[in-house]
């Protein structure tokens, strides 16, 4: 839908014996004089304007970036890492074989 196309709904009561509504009466887009179109052109052209010597300034007035920081090659795996990871996983796992264990004991003790 563009500008051009657009209808504004105006709100008309509509009276009958029994009850009242209201109905979308469609109206049409206001046709724009000259006057109005030269006055937008010269607002646009302003604009465009002012927005050229900001950029300008801009350019002018920035300072380069800041390089981002260049990524450390990863280290590999040493031997005492992976006994570490292994342990790490031993004592989880053993957590929740002890948590099984108390469950299963509590429900078929009593």
């Amino acid at each position: 839908m563009t500008a051009g196309t657009w209808v504004a709904p105006q709100w008309t009561p509509l009276r009958t014996a029994s009850f009242s509504s209201r109905v979308a009466v469609p109206t049409p887009p206001p046709v724009p004089t000259d006057e109005l179109r030269q006055a937008i052109w010269a607002q646009m052209e302003q604009e465009e304007r002012r927005g050229q010597g900001r950029r300008q300034r801009l350019q002018q007035h920035a300072a380069p970036l800041p390089q981002a920081p260049v990524a450390q090659p990863q280290q590999p795996q040493t031997a005492a890492n992976s006994a570490a990871t292994v342990v790490g996983c031993v004592i989880v796992l053993g957590f929740f074989v002890l948590v099984l264990v108390s469950i299963l004991g509590a429900i078929f003790s009593g």
